[in-house]
């Protein structure tokens, strides 16, 4: 299964892809993903939440496995 990683997802556009994206395909392939260290509670509610930093050289590998999913 193919994963889709919202960078910045708690920005103004993030707030809106999100949810229309866990609409779309469903909340498990849909990772979101910010500097943030938590979400707030509604947000992290409907799927996968990362702490991540995409101005770092390889942030996706520190993800590691996500649920049953590897990147």
């Amino acid at each position: 299964m193919r994963r889709i990683l919202v960078a910045s997802a708690l920005g103004q556009s993030g707030v809106e892809l999100v949810p229309a994206l866990r609409k779309h395909y469903g909340a498990d392939p849909v990772v979101a993903s910010d500097l943030r260290a938590v979400a707030s509670q509604s947000f992290a509610a409907g799927g996968d939440y990362e702490r991540l930093d995409c101005m770092r050289r390889s942030p996706f590998w520190l993800l590691g496995p996500v649920g049953n999913q590897n990147w």
